[in-house]
């Protein structure tokens, strides 16, 4: 039994240095940079995107698979650029993977940009010509499945358990050229807590948002969000606990000195019944203190009732 045991404990032994110098030598000699052109080509041929991978690519494996990059851009062929990212964090626990637990670690995403252009034609930059060909014929297929009363596939989700999820210096643009507009978000900053299935998500949400007709900016706010979001595990019930907003409100658009807005309430969204119900509602706007509750019915018919 002794000798089984000093076997076992050498073999075990043997296992873990055999995974340590493996982790070694893929930290220490290989470079995962060498890999850029190949990783670009595959997203080309796979999603059909442009990806350019310019800034340099660090990563570590034990305990935590971790990886941080550099500046990387986005687009379709012969489309306007679609996103930007300047940097990105994060890192996940290795041994959880093998019994299919994804655990990460804060998830950071400095410079995320998204550009979404649509020009004086119609054609938009965040689908390429195929792929709007390819989106109709899809839609058509799941109208028809919806009215044969056929289900389509459900949507499998892994088991996540993330520390935190932090945005930081977001834009968000919308540029309409055949209408001369354009809206956008901008020092975008979201901070949330522990992301996990069946647990409470508190989120932190702060931007700057701008309306333009030309270059004449219509409207202006700098709005900060804080609510607790609950999701369901099938994503069909969803709740905004806790909601407080305010916005600081101008522009062209508005007499000057337009007083803050404040809104506090509950949200509860119902997606399989079609309905959303806004609770304890309260909205204080300059000498303006009103209290109710909104009820939506039917997302296409748009059936408001509010008391």
């Amino acid at each position: 039994m002794k000798g089984l045991i000093k076997i076992t404990a050498a073999v075990l032994g043997l296992l873990i240095l055999l995974i340590g110098i493996g982790i070694f030598y893929i930290t220490s000699v290989m470079d995962p940079n060498d890999y850029k052109p190949r990783i670009e080509q595959l997203a080309l041929e796979q999603a059909g995107i442009q990806l350019n991978i310019e800034g340099d690519i660090s990563w570590s494996l034990y305990p935590w698979i971790g990886m941080e990059t550099g500046v990387i851009r986005v687009s379709f062929p012969n489309q306007p650029e679609l996103a930007r990212i300047d940097s990105a964090q994060v890192s996940l626990q290795l041994m959880p993977l093998f019994s299919g637990r994804v655990e990460m670690s804060d998830i950071i995403l400095d410079g995320l940009a998204l550009s979404l252009v649509k020009d004086a034609t119609g054609n938009v930059n965040w689908q390429s010509t195929e792929s709007t060909q390819a989106t109709a014929s899809s839609a058509q297929e799941s109208d028809a499945d919806i009215g044969s009363g056929r289900s389509t596939e459900a949507i499998s989700i892994p088991d996540l358990d993330i520390a935190s999820i932090n945005i930081r210096n977001g834009r968000v643009e919308y540029t309409d050229l055949s209408a001369n507009s354009r809206i956008e978000l901008s020092d975008i900053v979201l901070t949330t807590g522990r992301v996990a299935l069946g647990e409470v998500l508190p989120i932190n949400l702060g931007f700057n948002y701008r309306q333009f007709d030309g270059a004449v900016a219509n409207l202006e706010a700098r709005t900060q969000l804080n609510t607790q979001l609950a999701v369901t595990s099938d994503f069909q019930q969803i709740n905004l606990n806790d909601l407080n907003l305010t916005s600081h409100v101008s522009g062209a658009a508005l007499p000057n000195h337009f007083p803050e807005i404040k809104l506090t309430g509950q949200v509860q969204m119902d997606l399989t019944n079609e309905q959303v119900v806004a609770d304890s509602l309260n909205l204080i706007m300059g000498a303006l203190n009103a209290t109710g509750s909104l009820q939506l019915n039917d997302f296409e018919s748009l059936n408001i009732a509010a008391t």
